[in-house]
């Protein structure tokens, strides 16, 4: 990307990635560019929309201290992403560290590089808002979060917004829904391939699309009452599975979550098996 000199709203550099006219702002890393590390500059405060999308080269970024937003896809489909450098030079292979200073993760797939690399985000305390729809990547197996921050924290390796005692996020990892947690929010398992999950006997709420487009093979309902469930919570699941609910509450799981003669799950693609779970499970 070349920006005319005379042009007040937008920069360059000489590797051709677009910025705001003072620099503050990172707004397009060309896709096609084939590069595999990049040290995103000191003044940079925000990371905007899409701006590392389909960069498939990239296996190494560095954030620097005055960041304070990352906007909607911004690290979308960046599948060779492996590293994520501290300002101070810190590094953790495996793990996206969200520095301190970072107030808003905004819009929706933030996340969603759909590296085999990644594993980890870590939370920092400053951390206010976070998109919910595809906000992480389908391999994340779990969340990390500095202990200070007084939103979100992290209970059974799911992140959870603290006030509601919701479950915003979860990973492959999150198969035990902890016990203080009653409701499963909007898009908390969006495209997840975890592949069992547990849901204990207090959830009393699962939201939109909590599990659309996920991949888990089994569930376990412990609620005597079905769960309220939003608009297409399990929306185009991506396999088969068995639902396993309590004896006494078969009738209710098929009525109220709109299981058919052949085990459509509401809203699913899937057909699944309704099953009382078995004494002691």
């Amino acid at each position: 990307i070349t920006v005319d000199a005379d042009n007040t709203a937008y920069s360059n550099d000489e590797n051709g990635i677009l910025y705001n006219k003072d620099k503050t702002t990172l707004i397009c890393c060309p896709a096609g560019k084939e590069i595999k590390t990049f040290e995103i500059p000191d003044e940079m405060t925000t990371i905007e929309y899409a701006t590392f999308a389909n960069c498939k080269y990239l296996e190494e970024v560095r954030l620097p201290a005055n960041l304070t937003k990352i906007d909607q896809r911004a690290f979308m489909y960046c599948t060779a992403l492996k590293r994520v450098v501290q300002a101070d030079g810190s590094c953790n292979e495996g793990e996206f560290f969200i520095p301190e200073g970072v107030t808003e993760i905004g819009g929706e797939y933030a996340f969603y590089f759909n590296s085999p690399y990644m594993h980890i985000i870590r939370i920092p305390s400053t951390l206010e808002t976070i998109a919910l729809k595809g906000a992480v990547s389908p391999m994340i197996e779990r969340f990390v979060m500095n202990k200070a921050n007084p939103v979100f924290d992290v209970r059974n390796n799911s992140l959870i917004e603290t006030a509601t005692n919701t479950l915003i996020a979860g990973g492959t990892q999150s198969t035990l829904i902890h016990e203080s947690v009653p409701i499963i929010g909007q898009y908390a398992f969006y495209d997840s391939m975890i592949e069992y999950v547990d849901l204990h006997a207090g959830v009393t709420e699962i939201q939109d699309c909590a599990f659309a487009f996920s991949r888990p093979k089994q569930i376990i309902s412990r609620a005597i009452t079905p769960p309220a469930l939003g608009s297409t919570p399990f929306q185009i699941v991506q396999y088969n599975g068995i639902l396993k609910v309590p004896e006494e509450a078969l009738i209710d799981y098929r009525s109220q979550w709109m299981i058919n003669e052949i085990g459509y799950l509401g809203w699913s693609t899937a057909r699944w098996g309704l099953v009382a779970l078995a004494e002691g499970e």
